[in-house]
């Protein structure tokens, strides 16, 4: 981390993998921030925005130069439990962690976290929203960015490597391979209404692509039962 003020190099090496030094926060499931009008108006002067960044698969490496920018300029960073101490490290002194994670018995609802976004980009500063693997892939960004758009938040998108091909790929495993896999699926193992059921696997396996599946630790069994029968 940088000293005197200065702001830490944009990169992960084995010394920045001590948790930072900075002001932490939960959003905890009853907390509600105030979802207040838009002043789009930096201390400074310029246009505020709301950057909706993808970590990757956890390994700070992986990280693009983009994000790591990003990071290393916001005041506040919004991050899920996910989130890498090395990566958040890159954070410049002073700058606000705001912990969303969502746990087992304490979940941080969306609609908060949605809230959360609208009234920080409506104060004047640099923020992150910093998620595990690209926003875009189960990571809920999308609901992100309309809750954003709907309170003419300017925002960005900061693609990220999602694990649905960074593991495969560390594996050795190509999701598409010519003669075997023309294309992947990437597809979610856990649905809150009904589990694995609500899928249907067995339309799936008849595909002949690479099957992904994400979230799907507690329904694995079941998963694999019906995809092989």
């Amino acid at each position: 981390m940088g000293h005197g003020g200065q702001r830490p190099r944009a990169r992960a090496g084995p010394h920045s993998r001590r948790r930072p030094e900075h002001r932490r926060s939960r959003l905890g499931a009853g907390h509600r921030a105030s979802a207040c009008g838009p002043n789009r108006r930096r201390r400074g002067g310029g246009e505020v925005t709301v950057h909706l960044v993808g970590a990757g698969p956890g390994d700070p490496e992986l990280l693009t130069v983009r994000a790591a920018r990003l990071v290393a300029a916001a005041d506040v960073i919004v991050h899920d439990r996910l989130a890498d101490a090395s990566i958040l490290s890159l954070a410049k002194p002073g700058a606000e962690f705001i912990d969303v994670g969502k746990r087992p018995g304490a979940p941080t609802p969306q609609e908060n976290i949605n809230a959360l976004l609208v009234h920080l980009g409506s104060q004047g500063i640099e923020v992150v929203r910093l998620k595990g693997g690209d926003p875009f892939v189960f990571g809920r960004g999308g609901e992100e960015a309309e809750a954003l758009r709907a309170a003419e938040v300017p925002y960005t998108i900061v693609p990220g490597i999602t694990s649905s091909v960074a593991v495969p790929a560390a594996a050795g495993i190509p999701v598409t391979h010519r003669g075997v896999s023309v294309g992947f699926t990437v597809v979610t193992g856990h649905r809150e209404s009904g589990g694995a059921e609500e899928v249907a696997w067995e339309a799936l396996a008849k595909t002949g692509t690479t099957i992904v599946v994400l979230m799907g630790v507690a329904y694995r069994a079941s998963i694999a039962a019906r995809l092989i029968a």
